[in-house]
């Protein structure tokens, strides 16, 4: 059964928990995340893979080592608008092929915009998907661009020749010099069988069952990321950064936050110490569904700091205490950055599995499975009061966590 928070029937969970917080069940619409998960295509920071790459014009597609979202390298794509008709020019990673009617697929990625990128009103194109028409030519179904300082995605449907379109402010404004996440779902259709979902950042943004959103027609979609379009509202050079591109049928593989994952020891017995802190996890001594998760000392060898792991699926586990046999959960399954870490009893919410990644001093970072977010010490803090949160991961070392063999 799904975890409440505390104080809350161990059946209940408020609806505010299940909008986004458990992100395999959003009411009527059904995503599948069994064994049989498939990655249709992927791509970890490298123009080698793709179907192609364009550069038009005086553009470039290549190979960097920073900065990166996770792993050692990145794509950046680079281009310049001369505003003299050359607006629509490419500098892309393109995948083909991996869209058509009655597919169900997510497309994932992570994409930065370096600190000069240059707000312009009318909009970049940083992502689309699209496919060639013998009425029309290349046509996309959407089309997502920076504009202004926000974030759009336009959509088009229907009778290629003719089209129907709208228009989603995802994010109001986007952070320069930062990594952000994008997750788009379709359940590819024609007619009014369709399931559309977007996330930004994590969160929720379009969430649709029931209406039509693709081209009449069989044709197959290319998937395309980088820079295309400004609609002449941009003369001069300009770049972004993309990584962790994947194509699957599932949606934690294709969050980028969700990528990778280490293999823990499930037979040993661990304190779990904060690289900025100094200090260890602590459930308090405390037997009851709802208690903080703060730290202490590592000093101590109390069953208060002693925690196990114990696998799940797809490189997941519950950070589970030796003392009281519950897990370290996020509160009420929030997807908000500072919700707190509580123990609770296993459920199904997925807020109490965390993935492990290993970072290069040999540290782990956990990514919850319901929220994306990250284990950390807020602020650094070195109080033993300090109950631990989630947060938006920043390769900080409050972030970080060694596994200290007891």
């Amino acid at each position: 059964m799904l975890s409440g928070p505390p104080g809350a029937p161990a059946n209940q969970v408020p609806a505010m928990t299940i909008r986004l917080k458990n992100l395999f069940v959003i009411t009527s619409l059904t995503m599948v995340f069994s064994g049989h998960a498939t990655i249709i295509f992927e791509n970890s920071g490298t123009p080698s893979g793709w179907s192609y790459t364009s550069g038009d014009g005086s553009g470039t597609v290549t190979q960097v080592s920073s900065p990166t979202y996770r792993g050692s390298t990145a794509v950046k794509c680079y281009q310049t608008y001369g505003g003299s008709g050359d607006y629509t020019l490419h500098s892309e990673c393109v995948i083909r092929d991996v869209g058509k009617n009655g597919q169900d697929r997510y497309y994932g990625y992570a994409f930065y915009l370096p600190t000069t990128w240059v707000d312009a009103p009318e909009g970049q194109v940083v992502m689309q998907l699209a496919a060639d028409f013998s009425c029309c030519g290349g046509q996309q179904t959407e089309l997502l661009m920076i504009k202004g300082t926000s974030l759009v995605l336009e959509r088009n449907w229907g009778d290629p020749a003719n089209q129907v379109n709208s228009k989603t402010t995802v994010a109001s404004s986007v952070a320069k010099g930062s990594w952000h996440r994008v997750v788009l779902h379709k359940r590819w259709a024609s007619d009014n069988t369709g399931i559309y979902q977007f996330w930004f950042d994590g969160n929720l943004v379009i969430n649709e069952s029931g209406k039509p959103n693709s081209f009449t027609g069989t044709e197959l979609y290319r998937w395309s990321i980088g820079l295309y379009a400004n609609f002449n509202s941009f003369t001069g050079s300009r770049y972004d950064y993309i990584d962790q591109a994947r194509v699957t049928d599932n949606f934690q593989q294709a969050n980028p936050a969700l990528w990778g994952g280490s293999a823990l020891d499930t037979a040993g017995i661990y304190q779990i110490q904060n690289e900025a802190s100094s200090l260890v996890l602590n459930q308090q001594g405390s037997l009851t569904n709802g208690s903080k998760i703060t730290q202490w000392s590592s000093a101590s060898t109390s069953q208060n700091l002693q925690w196990k792991f114990i696998a799940t699926d797809s490189g997941f586990y519950q950070i589970n205490s030796v003392k009281s046999g519950k897990d370290a959960v996020v509160q009420g399954a929030s997807s908000s950055a500072g919700a707190g870490i509580v123990q609770w009893s296993f459920g199904s919410a997925q807020n109490d599995q965390w993935l492990p990644v290993l970072n290069t001093d040999g540290s782990y970072t956990f990514y919850n499975r319901s929220s994306a977010l990250v284990l950390e010490d807020p602020g650094s803090s070195t109080s033993t009061s300090t109950q631990m949160d989630q947060w938006t991961p920043n390769g900080s070392a409050n972030q970080k966590w060694k596994l200290l063999a007891q």
